[in-house]
């Protein structure tokens, strides 16, 4: 048996892949994709592998359904309401490629223009929500909300939301807590901006049927930052919020406006991370501390756009990671986004090709 010191290359490419996996919302998806090798690479001695060149082609648009299409709009009748006297309202945004802020903000104003409009509304089971009337099925707001991109020289390209002059609840939603002169309906008086599920599925409290945004978040989109904290109760359900925001209040009827934290990001993600089962010894930060990793390579995504595609080549031989003697017999790439979300490739066709050195036995 002859011991040498050489390269292999590897080809890896997503249709010769060994399973089928669901990654995203039942789609078979490349994003995740496992090989195997039908005559194992016996590494004898400590070897490397590097990646040398990839073919990404971008097959998610920057919307998409059920993966980062909403965020929770919180709406009080007071402004010193606490957080049981409240609607939960889940604002989803139509999936779709959005290329400027513009566009995104004109989607989102479109939703929001429907809140004036017919919808079910989960109540506590007995018709009453917080000591507040609920009809089962009713317009939320009289009146509505309204959004865009903030244009003032502070919060320039901001995501921006009006409370406009007279918009109140819907008589039929929320009524003054006894009931008021004639029923007269609340005012709206206070906001907050949620990002996240309520981890109870949305059965029960006070929240909208359907509000549920549990990993589907928009907070990066709209400028709300990068990171979900960990669930915080509110009104007795558990959401994710990225920025729980301060509550907004409004002095009377008073037109009211709100902008994001910072800029509005219609970029899906600005690097494709491409992950490989055969490292452990990359470096990533967390919070307040640091992990071990499998990151082979950081892709740069140069546009947004929804059928470009990105090309990579290593410069020299690329990062080269150390390998200890094994047989290599299966090994996975994962394609994900800074947070390790597994990127909605679907049926993308990528290729990578890795370079594979060490000493090996034929």
């Amino acid at each position: 048996m002859r011991n040498e010191f050489k390269t292999k290359l590897l080809n890896l490419r997503p249709k010769d892949r060994l399973n089928q996996i669901a990654v995203y919302d039942g789609i078979n998806d490349t994003s995740v994709a496992e090989f195997v090798m039908n005559k194992p690479i016996h590494i004898k001695s400590e070897g490397h592998v590097a990646l040398k060149t990839a073919f990404v082609p971008i097959t998610y648009k920057n919307v998409i359904l059920n993966y980062n299409d909403r965020f929770i709009l919180q709406l009080f009748p007071t402004a010193s309401s606490g957080d049981s006297d409240c609607v939960f309202i889940t604002v989803q945004i139509p999936q779709g490629q959005y290329d400027t802020a513009s566009a995104l903000a004109a989607a989102v104003n479109t939703v929001l223009g429907g809140l004036d409009a017919t919808c079910a509304i989960t109540d506590d089971g007995g018709g009453v929500l917080n000591s507040y009337n609920v009809s089962d099925t009713a317009a939320i707001l009289s009146g509505n909300l309204t959004c865009s991109v903030d244009t003032t020289a502070k919060n320039k390209n901001h995501f921006k939301i009006t409370i406009p002059d007279g918009v109140k609840f819907a008589s039929a939603t929320i009524k003054t807590k006894d009931g008021g002169v004639n029923g007269e309906s609340a005012a709206l008086l206070g906001m907050k901006i949620l990002f996240g599920l309520s981890d109870n599925g949305g059965a029960g409290g006070n929240e909208v049927a359907g509000a549920k945004s549990e990993g589907r978040s928009a907070h990066k989109l709209l400028g709300f930052g990068d990171e979900l904290s960990l669930p915080t109760p509110l009104g007795g359900i558990n959401y994710y919020q990225g920025y729980p925001t301060p509550l907004q209040t409004r002095t009377g009827t008073a037109v009211y406006t709100f902008s994001s934290p910072t800029l509005m990001n219609v970029l899906f993600t600005p690097y494709i991370y491409v992950r490989c089962s055969l490292i452990s010894d990359s470096i990533e930060t967390v919070p307040q501390g640091s992990k071990m990793s499998n990151l082979m390579a950081k892709i740069a995504v140069s546009s947004s756009g929804y059928g470009d595609a990105l090309f990579y080549e290593a410069n020299d031989n690329g990062v080269a990671f150390s390998l200890p003697p094994q047989s290599i017999q299966n090994l996975t790439i994962h394609l994900t986004d800074a947070d390790g979300k597994a990127l909605p490739l679907q049926e993308s066709n990528w290729e990578m090709l890795l370079a594979i050195s060490g000493e090996f036995d034929f």
